[in-house]
Parts: structure tokens; sequence; C-alpha cells
């Protein structure tokens, strides 16, 4: 006790909201003045890890640090003196010749007391507030390819953060690569192929569809060596399909419409990103897959390959968002928030397409001239309509079809249009298909 005033030691204590203070009483010769926290000189409080003075003159919080470097500021609010005032204030004892400062100078304190307790209460109501205003984390899932850019543009534009997603992006061999990490829970969302979504609800009930994301146009073809002048001229040979992904879909389009299945093949299972390395190898002699594998073939291989006529223009695929319905009944805002965000993102590649390539081109470390010229081959819709449900049939029953999916599949349960009725009612117009 200094002059009638105590002296104050407060330790900071963490908590979930912010930071709180507890007053401890402390001995009169631990009570210094730091060189820069007193104008008025004097060393720093000696010996104490996370010293917090709290002076009644300025409404403040400060910090000695252990190492004896004067006093410092917690963020909490400005500093207060240790006795009452500062050298600009004068209703300090001392400016009164030891008297006491009488009835105006201690309401004046008084004042300064209310206002740096209310200033320290606001202050730490924002820390509390700061905590609470986190970005909601999520992890996402898709595969390497433009036509997947909402993923990639939501990141790069800071529209998830702008929507306060912290969103993880995991990036697999191919987008449908990446939906069975929805079982699960490893990933919240896919941006995949169609087949793909269909697939995985057929494991897992709570892989549900929530928007069609992309209508694809002339990006995929089958690559072959030279030799091979035509689909049929790949009866019996190796042929690299990535199993369960529109590649696999793909395949048995063009081989239907030469009169072949994909029984007439050898199917080599392989994903995109090694497609290419095997063709170089000659352990295939051809693959059925989409761009950027096709570019970066012609690139590699040059007039060693080429594209089989016939199946440069005779799919166009969509790309689906699905999402594990537990965690959108779980997390309903964010998830809201999410989709918002996806939607945004497709706005933002139509309508910049320039930024989006730049974009694109620096998330994947693609060439930027090669993604400004797949970019616009996307369409970029969003939306729960017949279209997308009439690709989505045509889809199924052919995975039906081969036995890779047990029919009768379950419409209703897979399409899940709440999220998107939210965002926009216009954009759900769909007729389930039977």
């Amino acid at each position: 006790r200094r002059r009638g005033v105590p002296h104050l030691q407060v330790r900071r204590q963490v908590l979930a909201g912010g930071v709180a203070a507890r007053g401890e009483p402390r001995p009169p010769q631990e009570a210094t003045r730091g060189d820069r926290g007193d104008p008025r000189g004097g060393g720093p409080v000696a010996g104490l890890e996370q010293a917090v003075e709290v002076r009644p003159g300025r409404g403040a919080v400060s910090v000695s640090r252990e190492e004896g470097d004067g006093i410092e500021a917690v963020g909490v609010a400005a500093w207060r003196r240790v006795d009452g005032g500062s050298a600009e204030e004068p209703e300090r004892p001392e400016n009164f010749g030891g008297r006491s400062p009488g009835k105006a100078g201690k309401e004046r304190i008084m004042k300064r007391w209310e206002r740096g307790i209310i200033g320290a209460a606001i202050a730490l109501s924002l820390q509390a507030g700061a905590a609470g205003w986190a970005a909601d984390k999520m992890v996402i899932g898709t595969g390497v390819d433009p036509t997947l850019s909402q993923f990639y543009v939501g990141v790069e534009a800071g529209i998830f953060k702008k929507h306060n997603i912290a969103a993880e992006v995991k990036l697999f061999g191919t987008a449908s690569a990446s939906t069975p990490s929805l079982i699960p829970g490893d990933i919240q969302a896919s941006l995949t192929a169609a087949p793909a979504g269909a697939l995985a609800h057929g494991k897992a009930s709570k892989v549900v569809l929530v928007a069609m994301t992309n209508i694809i146009n002339n990006y995929y073809a089958a690559v072959a060596e030279s030799v091979i002048k035509d689909v049929p001229g790949l009866r019996a040979k190796k042929v690299g399909v990535a199993m369960g992904s529109s590649s696999e879909i793909f395949a048995i389009d063009a081989l239907s419409k030469v009169g072949m299945t994909i029984k007439d093949i050898a199917v080599v299972n392989v994903e995109p990103p090694e497609m290419l390395a095997a063709l170089q190898r000659r352990d295939i002699v051809a693959y059925f897959v989409w761009e950027p594998w096709l570019s970066r073939a012609k690139l590699a291989l040059g007039d060693r390959v080429h594209f089989l006529p016939g199946t440069t223009d005779i799919y166009r695929p969509h790309n689906h968002l699905v999402m594990d319905r537990e965690w959108i009944e779980k997390h309903p805002d964010t998830a809201l928030r999410f989709v918002r965000a996806v939607k945004e993102a497709g706005e933002f590649l139509k309508s910049h397409p320039k930024d989006a390539a730049q974009m694109v081109s620096k998330f994947l470390k693609l060439d930027v001239k090669l993604v400004e010229e797949l970019l616009p081959k996307s369409e970029f819709p969003f939306a729960l309509n017949d279209v997308s449900m009439a690709f989505m049939k045509a889809e199924v029953d052919k995975l039906i079809a081969t036995n890779r999916l047990k029919g009768p599949f379950n419409y209703k349960a897979y399409v899940y249009p709440d999220l998107l009725r939210k965002i926009d009612a216009k954009l759900v117009n769909y007729t389930l298909p039977q």
C-alpha cells in the first residue's frame, strides 16, 4: 500500500471465452515502475512471470515480462498507473501537495476507474466473441481437373473464407476416388462424377446428392497407339479404364456404339495420373479418359498416339456435389454456407474466366494456357432439375446393367434438395426418376 492506494498483481488466466484477471495483493517492495509503462521512469517488476499490474488511472492492464524489459500491453486495454495518476493527471495525491485530492478529484478518479472497468469488459467480450466467430472447418475432396474448379477457386478467391468456412481441399487421383471417403467421415463433401456418387450411396445411404455442378463438353476421348485405327481395333487388347468413375461409363458408351461391350477388351484398372506412364511403357495400348490427361498424352508422346475416331464428342458428363447427410444434419448452418460458397465459386468462374484460370493454374500447378483452353468446355450450372435427373438415371442404369450397382436405386433417399432450396427455390425443379 503506497499513499493509501493498494498495489495489485493480476495473473492472466486463459479461459474458453478469452482472458480473465485475478487480483492478488502484492507486497509494496515489488511495486516498481516500468521504464516504458511509467513516464516517471523506474525499473520493471522483477522476478514475476506474466505479472500484470492493475493501476487505478487509465483503465487498463499491463504486463511486466520476466526478462525485465519494461511493461507491455496485453491487448485488454491501455496501462494503469501504480498510484492513481500520471504526469498528465493532476489529481494524483502528489499534485495536491500530499493532501487528499478532495471530492472533485476523487470523482474524477472514480470515473476513470469506471471507464477502465467498462473498457476491459468490452475487450474481454470481443475476445470471447472472436473465439465464437472462428471459421468452421471442413475437409472436402475432389480430383485434379479444371472441371472441378469450384473447390479450387473457392480457396484461391477467398470465397470459402468469405462464408466463414475454413476449407481443407484434399486432392485424389480422380474426383471419383474422393467420394468413398464420405462414408467413414474423412471428408464432408466431394465434388465428383455422377457415377461415383451413386456408387457411394449404394454402399452407404448417408451419401447424398446436393447439386449438379457442371455439364462438360468435348472433354473425353480414347487415346491410343497410332497403329490402333479405331475402336474395334481395341478388341482383346489391354486398355486403361478407371473403374467406378466416368471413365468406365465413357468406355461403355464408346464401345456400345460399335457393338462391343467392356468385356470385349482386357480392362486394366488404372487411375488417370498413371495412364500415361502405362501407355509409355506399353503396358496398355489405349485408355479412356478426360482432360487434362488427353493433352498431356499428346505433349508427351506426340505422333506416337492419337485420339480414336468416334470417341471425341459422344459423352457430355455431369459433375455432382455430394455430401455426408449425417454431417449436414449436425451442422446445418455450416452446410448451408458451404453450398452457397460453392455456388458463388461457379458464378465467379463464369464471370471472371481470366482470373479464374490463373487461380486454377496456381492451385493445380497446371500450365495457365492449358487451363484457359479447358475451362470454356465447362458450363458450371448449379441446380437440381430434370436435365440432371435424366443424366443421373442413364448413368445408374449402366452401372446396374454391368453389375456395378445393385438395383433398384433409391433416388428419393439419394437426392437431397433441402440446402439448395433454401438458397434459391427456383434452382430445384425436377421429377424423381422411376
